[in-house]
C-alpha cells in the first residue's frame, strides 16, 4: 500500500453511468459503465482508453485512479512557476 496521500475531485453522472476523476486541471479520468470503457485525459484529448470486464475490482481501478494521481501531480511539479 502506498504512503502517499492523493486527491482529486469526482462527479458522479448517473444519466450518463459515468464517473469523472478530475486531478488538476489538465487530467482526468472517465469510466463509462455502461460501456465498461475507462478513458485517460490530458490537455482534453484522450490519451489512454482502455477496456474493462465485469472481472475489473474496485481495488484494482482504485491503484489505476492513485497512479494516475502521482503522475499527474508529477506533471503539475514539472510546469513552470509564476513569479
Amino acid at each position: 500500500m502506498s504512503n502517499n496521500i492523493f486527491s482529486w475531485e469526482t462527479e458522479f453522472n448517473q444519466a450518463k453511468q459515468t464517473i469523472t476523476h478530475v486531478f488538476n486541471e489538465r487530467v482526468k479520468v472517465v469510466l463509462d459503465q455502461k460501456e465498461q470503457i475507462i478513458e485517460l485525459y490530458k490537455d482534453s484529448e484522450i490519451i489512454q482508453k482502455c477496456f474493462i470486464d465485469d472481472n475489473y475490482t474496485v481495488t484494482q481501478y482504485h491503484h489505476y485512479l492513485e497512479t494516475i494521481a502521482q503522475s499527474a501531480n508529477e506533471l503539475k511539479e514539472l510546469e513552470p512557476k509564476t513569479l
